[in-house]
């Protein structure tokens, strides 16, 4: 298989209600302890100054933490869609539970598996998996670009041939597509020459696991990686964030729009996985995509 890079991102906003949930950040020795907001984040796609008030006003969780953190702490997303943090002070560290065990909450959505240790300055320290609530796509296809759609249509043909039609006046814009290379599990990720969001996460939380119940909030107990189930399942009536094709632009800073999108209820089908190829049954084409425009917005 080839290599590929991250095309499409999907963020879906998650709320922190959690109190407590603080983090205990170290450079050249000083400890310093950051207690995050009990709010609604996108970890991306989404702007700084947003009020966090709702999952339609969710702040972008990596500009928020960079300001919380403050200083010369920096937080910023990969160009694999990971998240990187470093500092440009001192030699750095980041505790997520020794304030308080509820920081493992940002050590999770974030995507670490512990703590990052003792990092020299300018340094970034990557993380172990892609942030939660995330979905990535390195290939789509049968995509329908956004296309007009009445609402509200009620019509009647006649015996001779004329239509009577009577609608709303109200057009809403869709997009349907199938996402491609999905990993069947997260187990199958390793060894793989890109990198993208598996489709199930591998079954290791009991004898039925998120296979069949993913994680509708996220705890101190959630296991990564996320999967795409987790999204098909937890993001219903849920404003997303999508980049269309330019991932890798907001990356770089050459792009800061993107599309403000709701999942449409024939994406619950969205989980029918089909081969990608013969033979190579560890890949899955993701098909039943189904997405609906709301506006577009600019990134902060």
């Amino acid at each position: 298989m080839p290599s590929h890079i991250i095309s499409t991102a999907i963020y879906q906003p998650l709320q922190i209600a959690t109190a407590n949930v603080t983090v205990r950040l170290t450079v050249s020795a000083v400890d310093t302890d950051k207690t995050v907001a009990q709010q609604w984040y996108r970890h991306y796609l989404a702007s700084a100054s947003a009020a966090g008030t709702g999952h339609t006003v969710a702040v972008q969780t990596l500009a928020y933490l960079q300001t919380l953190f403050a200083g010369a702490w920096l937080v910023r997303m990969a160009a694999n869609g990971k998240v990187e943090i470093t500092n440009t002070a001192g030699t750095w560290s980041i505790n997520w539970t020794a304030a308080h065990a509820n920081g493992a909450i940002i050590r999770n959505i974030l995507g670490w598996d512990a703590n990052i240790g003792s990092t020299a300055a300018s340094t970034y320290a990557q993380a172990d998996h892609h942030p939660s609530h995330t979905i990535y796509l390195i290939n789509r296809s049968d995509d329908t670009g956004w296309m007009p759609e009445f609402t509200g249509v009620a019509a009647q043909n006649m015996p001779d041939g004329t239509v009577y039609e009577f609608n709303s006046g109200y057009v809403q814009r869709s997009r349907t597509f199938e996402s491609q290379f999905h990993p069947y599990e997260s187990a199958d990720i390793a060894g793989l020459s890109y990198t993208t969001t598996d489709g199930h996460a591998t079954n290791i939380e009991g004898a039925v696991g998120r296979r069949q119940q993913p994680s509708a909030t996220m705890t101190t107990t959630f296991t990564n990686p996320w999967s795409v189930a987790d999204t098909v399942f937890t993001a219903g009536q849920r404003e997303l964030g999508v980049a269309f094709g330019d991932f890798q632009s907001h990356v770089s800073g050459s792009t800061t729009t993107y599309d403000k999108c709701y999942l449409d209820a024939s994406s619950r089908k969205a989980l029918q996985l089909a081969l990608t190829q013969r033979n190579w049954s560890r890949s899955r084409n993701i098909r039943g995509w189904k997405l609906r425009w709301n506006a577009s917005a600019t990134r902060s």
